[in-house]
């Protein structure tokens, strides 16, 4: 989420250090390097079969909410969890930048970094 829009997946970058250009390449391009705690992803395989990956927006002792990388909700029942394990990978794409020219790549860092104007 940047200056209100956006979904509500990952943190908003508006208070980030925007106009840090190498925190931004990093992020950007290793989202995996550093991921804070409250945006792990998890992993749950269900008894049925599925396996579903997502933030964890809720945790209660009977059900799990969790986010995908889309910001679909879904509730799991804990009771019908057969595994549940953090990942190691941020649920951010790796290589986002690899189908994008020169031009798009410095217009999207100009974006970020800016004061929310078009």
């Amino acid at each position: 989420m940047l200056f209100g829009e956006g979904g509500k997946v990952g943190p908003d970058l508006t208070g980030a250090d925007r106009k840090n250009r190498e925190y931004l390449l990093t992020q950007v391009i290793d989202p995996s390097a550093v991921i804070r705690p409250e945006y792990v992803a998890y992993s749950v395989q269900t008894r049925d079969g599925r396996t579903l990956v997502g933030v964890m927006a809720e945790s209660t002792p009977d059900a799990v909410t969790l986010v995908d990388a889309k910001a679909q909700r879904t509730v799991i029942a804990r009771d019908r969890i057969d595994v549940m394990k953090a990942s190691p990978t941020s649920l951010m794409p790796e290589k986002l930048l690899d189908a994008l020219t020169d031009q798009q790549i410095c217009d999207l860092f100009s974006y970020l970094s800016g004061d929310g104007g078009p």
